[in-house]
């Protein structure tokens, strides 16, 4: 007596693939068939899924504050640039940015670095403009900030969409 030798198909419909929005490389999963109980393996003990990442990302920045004091007499103002991802990436990535705008970095402003870090799985990081108080009547000024590109893959996109803070003259 003897059963016939019956080949065995795993589909692709047995593995259940959890979804999310995290932009992150393709991943695989290996799978090998290695202990068998009454039965025989075949030609074929493992087979290698390709888990192709299907979720996207855009850069953007904006003035979280859309105008700020410049100081002098006043004390001098704190304003924010708010950088956020559309979706949370799985490694860490630097922003480089341009600011350009009518008011003079190192004069009217303390100078921004030109890029910021957001960490692994964060969605949004703040960097702080901090004007520099002078007693010149000079008018208000604008202070622009343009991202320029951002490191890391799979790729992010870049919304170049300027954001601009007013520095008002007090």
């Amino acid at each position: 007596n003897y059963v016939a030798a019956t080949q065995l198909s795993i589909p692709a419909a047995a593995l259940s693939i959890l979804g999310d929005n995290v932009v992150e490389p393709d991943e695989t999963i290996n799978l090998n068939l290695n202990t068998f109980v009454t039965a025989t393996a075949g030609a074929i003990t493992n087979c290698t899924y390709t888990i192709v990442n299907d979720d996207n990302a855009t850069v953007s920045v904006t003035a979280t504050t859309a105008s700020v004091n410049e100081g002098g007499p006043g004390p001098v103002g704190t304003g924010t640039f708010t950088f956020s991802l559309t979706n949370p990436c799985s490694t860490a990535r630097t922003v480089t940015y341009s600011v350009s705008g009518t008011a003079t970095s190192g004069t009217d402003f303390v100078a921004l670095p030109g890029t910021i870090n957001i960490p692994a799985n964060t969605t949004s990081v703040t960097a702080t403009l901090t004007t520099i108080a002078d007693l010149f009547v000079e008018g208000d000024e604008t202070v622009s900030v343009r991202i320029t590109g951002i490191s890391g893959t799979p790729a992010v996109t870049v919304d170049a969409t300027p954001a601009v803070m007013t520095i008002i003259d007090d």
